[in-house]
C-alpha cells in the first residue's frame, strides 16, 4: 500500500502548478504525399496538462483538422478539386521544460482517424514539439505532426498558439 501511495504522490499537483486545459488553434503545412492533393490544414486541439514531477507534465490531447483539397486540371477543365481530408487524433505524452517554465519540448503518441473521399482509416500518430511559454496564459509551438494510415501518410509541420485556461 505504501508503494501505491508513493506512486500517487508522483502525480500530485505542486502548490505552484495546477492542472491546465489548453486550447490550441493550429495551421499544418503538409510534407508527405498528401501535399500533392491537399493544401494547408486548419484545425486545433484541446489538451489536458498535469504536472507530475519537477519540469514534467503529463499531456492528453484531442483534436484534428481539415486538409482542403487542391484544384487541378482535367481535360482542359480547371474547376476540379481533390477531396478534402479531415482527421481527428487522440494522443498522450509528456512535456519537459528546458528552462524555468518557458522553453519546452514534448512528444505525443496515439491514434489518428481519417475521413477522405468517403473512406475512413485508423492510424498511428506521433508529434514531437518545441514550444515557448510567452506568459502563464499563452504559448507558441512548432511541431512535426505525423499519422500513418493504411494507404498513405498525413504528415506536416504545424504552428500553434496555445491559450491556457488553468493556472
Amino acid at each position: 500500500m505504501t508503494g501505491f501511495c508513493n506512486s500517487l504522490k508522483l502525480f500530485a499537483q505542486t502548490e505552484k502548478e495546477h492542472i491546465n486545459l489548453v486550447i490550441q488553434p493550429q495551421v499544418l503545412i503538409p510534407t508527405s504525399e498528401i501535399k500533392e492533393t491537399n493544401g494547408i490544414s486548419f484545425g486545433g486541439y484541446i489538451s489536458y496538462e498535469n504536472p507530475f514531477a519537477e519540469k514534467f507534465r503529463l499531456l492528453i490531447s484531442f483534436g484534428g483538422g481539415l486538409f482542403k483539397g487542391k484544384k487541378f486540371e482535367l481535360n482542359n477543365v480547371y474547376d476540379n478539386t481533390y477531396p478534402a481530408n479531415a482527421f481527428i487524433q487522440l494522443r498522450t505524452g509528456v512535456k519537459f521544460f528546458l528552462t524555468e517554465n518557458h522553453l519546452w519540448v514534448s512528444t505525443l503518441l496515439g491514434l489518428g482517424y481519417s475521413f477522405k473521399n468517403g473512406e475512413t482509416s485508423f492510424g498511428f500518430s506521433y508529434s514531437p514539439s518545441l514550444g515557448y511559454s510567452i506568459t502563464k496564459r499563452f504559448d507558441v509551438a512548432v511541431r512535426y505532426d505525423a499519422t500513418s494510415y493504411k494507404n498513405y501518410s498525413a504528415n506536416g509541420v504545424g504552428f500553434s498558439l496555445g491559450y491556457h485556461l488553468g493556472n
